[in-house]
């Protein structure tokens, strides 16, 4: 969508235009993003370039750090702190817990394919994430030194990692920002975390009649929680207590080198600890059932006790726990029960994202998704619907306008009595002529074509063929597939590979996701209506490897996966490459099947015993008691590195293209001034 061409950037029109009255905040913040993204690399990528492919992250993970935090510095009012926790931080653990993971610096590219497959969310947000660490580690003033250096001695040429870990390690040096870390350089530290694919666990156990905290570290997998490939890290280490909360203080205390560590908390009573604070450090964090118990409850009682952004690594950690058998689900949504009395943006977007994960392994077990839905709708969303209502406010803050339309894109696809309701009247008003604020139509037109008719289809398709403001036309494809009228939805597809370009080439994807995935009744009309066009699809888009994909991913039974692989096998020689894509999607999808069928009794637990159950903690300063063990799965033999640290303490028309252009060339130009 955007090309960061030296002296001459260039972007989609949906990319680089902003209108004030029809565009929603999404698309504000989506151009202000890839307009720093650029910019950044003028100096990343431009002014110095990877030496190779396999390096690639010296380029794509400074531009997608920068495209946050140049931003948010010349306009912190769109939250892009905030979102970079639930947009790079989270998708970039996800993707880096399977052990097919590549690293950072990657030896195996060395062809077109691999160069391709290098531009991959690990180089980009993963890269990003690394680099948020470090700065945290060296103080923000530091490290831009560090920065500045390595520009100006590779100005003009290539780079290579250790040119830029011997600049930080120069200005760290300098400055004496790493001199409490008993020998560490930015060289070591940093070669652990781009030379290594994947991420740790840390494994905390408390001992709260001592206070002695240990913690062990060992790679992280999704689907199992321990890894094939172990690894250690040196991690840095922040940390946090209820008798002395600090959570603002980023620089690391201490570094975790070795497999396990011993740290005395300084406190002999009972009391929460929380490890990476801010989630300032890239990896993830399991505690023993005591202290889990010791955060949900200081959670229940005020969410805000503990940092935003922890919050958000709390849900997601949990989420993925669940998902990988650490944390059996009963417990997991125990413990996220403090929803309820939360209503900030970060832990909502996390909670999306999970419970989504969630829902769909639920989506053929229809009695109990209901239930899940129901405890979402009618308690667990109460506080956030409560604060920020339906519909906008005069004034609200940005973020509040942002985290309204994911949450009624969600809630009123999971059934929220209220959100349909309040849907469904606003786009009876569009009819009638009135007009729907941008941060709420997403979520209106889904809601009014889902539950309207074909005449509703009609004229919402009507007003996109009309409709010239780019940005609106990918926000009507996107939800065009929410109708529910089957003649409509061929229509629809119809456009989608018409010669007539109804829809662009660009947003063919767009389209077609929406199509399959926007409505549940849709995915099998879908897949007749492309049996009945695949020639039309394959002139179209170069074959039907795409509209496939998207249709596989989304079956839920084994009726439906028998029918479409019958007529794979039938169409073998015709459908080519798709033939390989369609079976590989069905066995993912009948995989998902067996891990419902192992892992859905923990959730069926939960809703028999209600959205929370009270924890029981035995008080250790009245008697002794036995800490439990952190679940978790550690290697038979550990590496111990024994020390003490104390703790002393007791985010069409009248076109406009963002002013931020000039703010963040400024910013950046100081970057290297």
């Amino acid at each position: 969508g955007a090309m960061e061409n030296w002296g001459l950037l260039t972007y989609r029109e949906a990319l680089i235009l902003y209108d004030p009255l029809n565009s929603n905040h999404f698309y504000k913040q989506r151009v202000a993003n890839i307009v720093s993204h650029e910019i950044a690399h003028m100096w990343f990528g431009n002014l110095v370039t990877c030496a190779w492919w396999g390096n690639l992250w010296l380029n794509e993970g400074f531009a997608r750090f920068y495209q946050y935090f140049l931003t948010g510095s010349v306009a912190p009012e769109l939250g892009y702190e905030r979102r970079f926790m639930v947009e790079q931080y989270i998708s970039a653990l996800s993707v880096d817990s399977v052990d097919s993971a590549h690293a950072l610096t990657n030896p195996d590219v060395y062809n077109p394919t691999t160069v391709w497959n290098h531009f991959s969310t690990i180089t980009y947000a993963r890269g990003a994430c690394i680099l948020r660490m470090t700065q945290y580690l060296l103080g923000e003033e530091t490290y831009v030194k560090g920065l500045r250096s390595y520009l100006k001695e590779r100005a003009f040429d290539v780079a290579e990692p250790h040119h830029l870990f011997n600049a930080l390690d120069a200005a760290a040096r300098e400055d004496g920002a790493l001199a409490a870390y008993g020998g560490i350089t930015i060289d070591r530290y940093f070669r652990t975390w781009s030379e290594k694919a994947g991420h740790p666990m840390l494994s905390v156990t408390i001992d709260q009649r001592t206070g002695t905290m240990q913690v062990t570290q060992a790679r992280w997998e999704r689907t199992t929680g321990s890894s094939a490939f172990p690894g250690i890290w040196d991690i840095p280490i922040t940390w946090t207590r209820e008798g002395a909360a600090d959570f603002d203080d980023l620089k690391p205390s201490r570094f975790l080198t070795a497999q396990s560590t011993v740290i005395e908390r300084g406190t002999e009573s009972l009391e929460w600890v929380i490890f990476n604070k801010q989630a300032s450090g890239f990896y993830r964090v399991n505690y023993d059932d005591t202290n889990w118990a010791l955060i949900v409850q200081a959670l229940r009682n005020n969410p805000n006790v503990i940092h935003e952004f922890n919050r958000v690594q709390i849900i997601d950690d949990l989420f993925n726990m669940g998902r990988a058998g650490v944390r059996p689900y009963q417990q997991v949504f125990n413990l996220l029960s403090f929803l309820q009395f939360d209503d900030e943006y970060g832990p909502w977007i996390a909670a999306i994202d999970g419970f989504n994960f969630v829902l769909r392994r639920l989506a053929h077990d229809e009695a109990n998704l209901q239930k899940l839905r129901d405890i979402i709708n009618k308690e667990l969303s109460d506080a956030v619907t409560g604060r920020l209502g339906y519909v906008e406010v005069e004034n609200e803050t940005f973020m509040d306008g942002i985290l309204r339309m994911y949450l009624m894109n969600f809630l009123c696809d999971n059934g929220h009595e209220e959100c349909i309701a309040t849907g469904i009247e606003k786009f009876a008003e569009w009819k009638a002529g009135g007009f729907i604020p941008a941060n709420m139509r997403p979520w209106v037109y889904c809601t009014g074509l889902r539950f309207g008719d074909a005449e509703d289809s009609e004229f919402f398709w009507n007003r996109y063929l009309q409709e010239d403001l780019a940005g609106e036309q990918i926000v009507m494809l996107q939800n065009a597939g929410c109708t529910r009228d089957e003649a409509s939805l061929r229509k629809f597809l119809d456009a989608i590979v018409s010669q007539q370009n109804i829809v662009r080439d660009q947003d063919f994807t767009t389209a077609l996701n929406s199509a399959v995935s926007k409505n549940e009744y849709n995915t099998m009309r879908a897949f007749a209506w492309l049996k009945d066009n695949v020639n039309q699809t394959t002139e179209a888009l170069g074959g039907i490897v795409t509209p496939l994909s998207y249709i596989v991913s989304r079956l839920l039974n084994e009726q439906d996966m028998a029918e479409v692989q019958t007529w794979l096998d039938e169409n073998q020689d015709s459908i080519g490459t798709a033939y390989n894509t369609g079976i590989n999607g069905i066995a993912s999808s009948r995989n998902n099947l067996a891990w419902s069928a192992r892992r859905m009794p923990e959730v069926h637990e939960y809703f028999d015993n209600g959205v929370y159950v009270e924890y029981e903690i035995e008080d250790p300063t009245q008697e002794e008691v036995t800490t439990e063990e952190s679940v978790t799965v550690t290697p038979p033999e550990l590496d111990i590195e024994v020390t003490t640290e104390v703790d002393d303490e007791s985010d069409s028309a009248n076109i406009a293209a963002l002013s931020i252009f000039t703010l963040i060339i400024s910013v950046s130009i100081n970057l290297i001034s």
